[in-house]
């Protein structure tokens, strides 16, 4: 289930695009053909990472039915997840570590 962020909730914006913009097939430069956006939990606050898309322009290449995806997106954060890996990583070391409850956690 989805997490259900609070109405008028202000996310701070992180912009992620394509390292290489050039087709692995042809070699032409691709344009942003769409944006995903992902809203996670960060140690500095709500935080919405939007993701460019991009595509191979030419109609005639192999790779025009391909969206490529940012590879700096998963060093934010595991997909479909609402947390940042920096939470995770405070979760787990004040969880195991420190031998934390969850009620404790929840309190921090």
């Amino acid at each position: 289930m989805p997490y259900r962020w609070p109405a008028g909730t202000t996310f701070k914006r992180i912009d992620v695009d394509v390292q290489d913009r050039s087709c692995p097939v042809c070699g032409r430069d691709m344009h942003v053909c769409d944006h995903r956006y992902h809203h996670l939990w960060t140690l500095q606050g709500p935080t919405q990472v939007v993701n460019r898309l991009v595509r191979c322009p030419d109609a005639s290449c192999e790779s025009r039915g391909c969206t490529f995806s940012p590879e700096a997106e998963c060093a934010i954060s595991m997909p479909r997840w609402c947390l940042g890996w920096e939470v995770f990583c405070w979760l787990g070391h004040r969880r195991f570590a420190r031998h934390w409850s969850v009620s404790q956690l929840r309190a921090a």
